[in-house]
């Protein structure tokens, strides 16, 4: 009697990844693959396990205690950002190890890509041996780990595999930096008021760049944030996802160079854009200007609340370094010395008092105003500085070529440091220390460059969009400029001003300090009104100078304060 033969069993298994770790068919594909090969084998297949968007590195459910004392498994794991740790179709699959001959893969990286230092694979294959399981690959071959030679060409295979991965990934970064360093944003469709194009092309869409022109219009402008998102989500907020305009949104179109037809490289420099050339939504100029203001932090619902407070954040207590807080007295502002009278209880930080506006103050009876009106001669301090700047261009032109030798220069040893990379030779951390100490002057000479390209490239441009800055000091005075150009101009002029009871100290950000009386009478520390002289005409600011003269009355005698060259300030008794 002849003994029918018994058909071997298996089961199959496909795991693909995030798409992170490696690139593989799907696991349907897989699966086929296997089902295939296990038909032309003649194996019984009695299941089919798998799992998706899991990494090889992951332990199979039923091995929790295992990999909680696998420190190299826990090393890679605090590395990641998915919390799958283990993979539920391979713990099926192996409670099925007594029942089977064959455990069927598409490759030998589908059980596992072990981690440095890890025993993920010494434990699938004890488990393998001890059920005398042997492993079927589609590609790859059958492989008993109970045989020697078989385990020392399978950790070899492991090996060799995970070194072409990280090979591969390095070579796939490599590639990517390059692409961002040559000016191409990778997916520029995530950013609001842009549309992919094939090709890596890039659309703007008319009515959402409407959207970014009024926010950087407002910031600009030193509009209150809350105020500007509200504006948003009244005015735009059915042209996003949600029909909501959210906070993020306001930030994150505020910080994007994108706009203005600049982009970050891969070393966090601003390098222009390929992509946004000719679809600019907004001038370098603007964005650059909108970046400094966001640095000042300018953010307050009780300032939105209230009116404007164009002094917040600029004057200090002279006895104890603190900034003063507004308060609201009979419908005027002033700011007081909270920190150092009512925490560290100094009676001298009272005399840091002092009043934005008093009453009566337009009154010509009236020799004292409040501050806002005693500093806004200095405001053309403010108008000059734009008039240097625009003549700076032309000196700072001639550095260009210099720059430019030096940004070149770093940006060839980046480039053979890549191309070391490619080739294997070092890897990106050792690159990363190479680089390190050329980083920092790389970001100051591209940051240089790109300001003199903006600035020469659109001055005219410039000049008009400065034009509303330039009003003539007989509107300064009068305070029939509105109040955000007053703002941006004051905090344009004034770094910071130091209140003390009989005077202040005003720094400003490009003219030095100087230190001005204040008008002491009985019960008031206020500021004397002054008068004032143009010499030249009015209507070619360059070519104007002026006199500014504070009337006390306790002075005798006329006697300069400072002296700006184009704003001389002085100091003399009051008008009879």
């Amino acid at each position: 009697m002849v003994q029918k033969k018994v058909q071997p069993t298996a089961v199959i298994y496909a795991r693909q990844s995030s798409g992170q770790e490696d690139v593989s068919a799907s696991v349907q594909q897989q699966l086929r693959n296997c089902k295939q090969l296990c038909a032309s084998k003649g194996l019984s297949v009695l299941d089919c396990f798998y799992d998706n968007n899991t990494s090889g590195r992951t332990y199979p459910a039923g091995a929790e205690d295992i990999a909680a004392v696998d420190q190299g498994f826990q090393d890679w794991f605090s590395q990641q950002k998915s919390m799958k740790k283990f993979r539920s179709g391979l713990g099926e699959a192996i409670a099925m190890f007594s029942k089977i001959d064959y455990l069927v893969l598409d490759d030998l990286t589908r059980l596992y890509r072990p981690s440095e230092g890890s025993f993920l694979e010494t434990h699938i294959g004890r488990l393998l041996t001890s059920n005398n399981v042997k492993i079927l690959l589609v590609k790859g071959g059958e492989i008993d780990l109970g045989q020697f030679s078989d385990r020392i060409s399978t950790n070899v295979l492991s090996t060799v595999n995970d070194n072409q991965l990280r090979i591969q990934k390095e070579k796939s970064m490599c590639a990517k930096r390059a692409l961002v360093d040559s000016g191409i944003f990778l997916n520029p469709g995530k950013v609001f008021a842009l549309r992919n194009l094939p090709g890596k092309q890039v659309e703007v869409d008319p009515e959402k760049a409407n959207v970014v022109k009024y926010i950087y219009d407002m910031i600009s402008r030193r509009e209150i944030y809350q105020r500007i998102i509200c504006n948003c989500q009244e005015k735009f907020g059915a042209l996003f996802p949600t029909g909501k305009f959210y906070s993020s949104n306001f930030y994150h179109i505020a910080a994007q160079p994108l706009y203005c037809g600049y982009m970050r490289n891969s070393a966090g420099l601003i390098i222009k854009n390929r992509q946004m050339e000719g679809k600019e939504i907004i001038t370098y100029k603007q964005w650059k200007e909108v970046q400094d203001v966001m640095k000042e932090g300018k953010k307050s619902p009780r300032h939105a609340k209230i009116r404007r407070l164009p002094f917040s954040r600029l004057i200090e207590c002279g006895s104890c370094g603190s900034r003063l807080v507004c308060g609201v007295d009979r419908n005027h502002c002033y700011y007081y010395c909270n920190h150092g009278v009512n925490i560290r209880h100094n009676p001298n930080c009272k005399d840091s008092r002092v009043a934005i506006t008093v009453a009566n103050e337009e009154s010509a009876r009236s020799h004292y105003t409040g501050l806002k009106a005693a500093v806004t001669p200095l405001l053309l301090l403010a108008q000059y500085h734009m008039l240097e700047l625009s003549d700076l261009r032309k000196s700072d032109a001639k550095k260009m070529d210099q720059y430019q030798v030096d940004l070149d220069r770093y940006q060839s040893i980046e480039a053979n440091m890549l191309q070391e990379v490619e080739e294997g030779n070092i890897s990106f951390s050792e690159m990363s220390k190479l680089l390190a100490n050329t980083k920092e002057k790389k970001k100051k000479l591209n940051l240089k460059i790109v300001e003199i390209t903006e600035n020469t490239k659109s001055a005219n441009k410039a000049m008009e969009d400065a034009k509303r800055y330039f009003c003539s000091f007989e509107e300064l005075i009068s305070s029939k400029i509105d109040d955000a150009l007053y703002e941006e101009l004051l905090r344009q002029t004034i770094n910071k001003i130091i209140m003390y009871q009989d005077k202040i100290n005003v720094i400003t950000h490009n003219y030095g300090s100087f230190e001005l009386p204040r008008y002491m009478a009985p019960n008031r520390r206020h500021f004397p009104k002054f008068t004032w002289k143009r010499f030249g005409p009015e209507t070619d600011l360059r070519k104007c100078k002026y006199e500014i003269t504070y009337h006390y009355k306790t002075e005798k005698n006329t006697t300069l304060i400072v002296d700006f060259k184009m704003l001389k300030i002085y100091k003399a008794p009051e008008c009879q």
